[in-house]
């Protein structure tokens, strides 16, 4: 299959202009689990729940007085999970059928290292926004810094 000169911008708005088209990440998520996709994610956990680490589970490395905390971490696991597998799968999906010559990220770069992995994979072109890039790399590093301290900065008070 030829790529044509489509080029598809994702932004924070969705339209079609010439052959542009600009598509907002949200369109790719879905608002509630269905029953399909859920199975598929619980398929793709289980094979994590079931991976080896230095002869261990995951639930047996998070396991405290033969308790397994891997449980309590399981929702938030299962969410994140779930939005970038749908998220990928239906991006492909599109991809597939639109057949794009480039991919342009203007400014939601939080699937960024995702679609350069699909692009290359493709052979599509992906280009970005650098200066908007350095921003959110920077905001998530001084969000991670902050976080800490103040993680750091409550159990400091808690303990007295």
């Amino acid at each position: 299959m030829s790529k044509n000169s489509l080029k598809i911008i994702l932004g924070s708005k969705t339209y079609k202009k010439d052959n542009h088209i600009f598509i907002n990440p949200i369109n790719f998520q879905t608002p509630r689990v269905n029953a399909e996709d859920a199975a598929f994610t619980l398929k793709e956990i289980g094979k994590i729940e079931n991976t080896s680490i230095l002869g261990k589970t995951p639930p047996e490395l998070l396991s405290y007085d033969q308790i397994s905390l891997w449980w309590f971490s399981y929702p938030q696991i299962f969410e994140q999970y779930h939005r970038s597998l749908t998220f990928l799968k239906k991006f492909l999906d599109y991809i597939s059928v639109m057949n794009p010559s480039s991919i342009y990220i203007e400014n939601n770069f939080n699937n960024f290292f995702v679609l350069k992995q699909i692009c290359t994979k493709k052979q599509i072109k992906l280009e970005y926004n650098k200066l908007m890039f350095f921003k959110f790399i920077l905001k998530r590093y001084i969000k991670k810094i902050f976080k800490k301290t103040i993680t750091d900065f409550l159990t400091i008070r808690k303990i007295n």
